[in-house]
């Protein structure tokens, strides 16, 4: 994929965004063939052969949960050229979630490409609205997004990226 969507001449800002538009619209959220764990003591859910942790489960069923997407974004990321890194902690306080920091211009900022894949009442998991909400955001921002992790393991991101840099 990065070989035909990322170019040289791109800008870091557009590979970042090539990246997240391609898994927003490409991979949606599910907790796999059974649906939603009803228990505290689920086991692993697949999607097919894969667990849904697994960029697998992405690549071969086309879904997974924000652990795989946070991985699969690492490593397209990376492979683009970007300095990136796989960032875990929690929304709500309470639920473990994975996300993305990026270096866009020298600066660091979250992506969270499960949570810009948003879905409005009475959609279907196959069902989506493309949104930038957590795209390219700082600390700040992501905080008041209800996200929450531990800041001493990870670069400061003291700015949203200017939306007007975005075309």
């Amino acid at each position: 994929w990065v070989a035909k969507n990322i170019s040289a001449d791109m800008t870091d800002e557009e590979k970042v965004r090539a990246i997240n538009d391609f898994m927003v619209a490409e991979y949606r959220y599910t907790f796999g063939d059974k649906g939603p764990c009803q228990t505290q003591n689920c086991p692993e859910e697949k999607l097919g052969k894969y667990s849904v942790y697994s960029t697998f489960s992405l690549i071969y069923g086309k879904g997974g949960v924000c652990d795989a997407k946070a991985k699969l974004f690492y490593r397209l990321a990376k492979k683009s050229g970007l300095e990136v890194l796989y960032i875990t902690g929690y929304v709500n306080k309470t639920t473990l979630h994975a996300w993305n920091m990026v270096k866009v211009d020298g600066e660091w900022y979250h992506v969270d490409n499960t949570w810009n894949r948003s879905t409005e009442p009475g959609m279907n998991e196959y069902q989506y609205i493309m949104v930038r909400d957590y795209y390219l955001k700082g600390d700040a921002s992501m905080k008041k997004g209800h996200h929450s992790w531990k800041s001493s393991k990870y670069p400061t991101a003291p700015n949203d990226y200017p939306l007007k840099n975005i075309k």
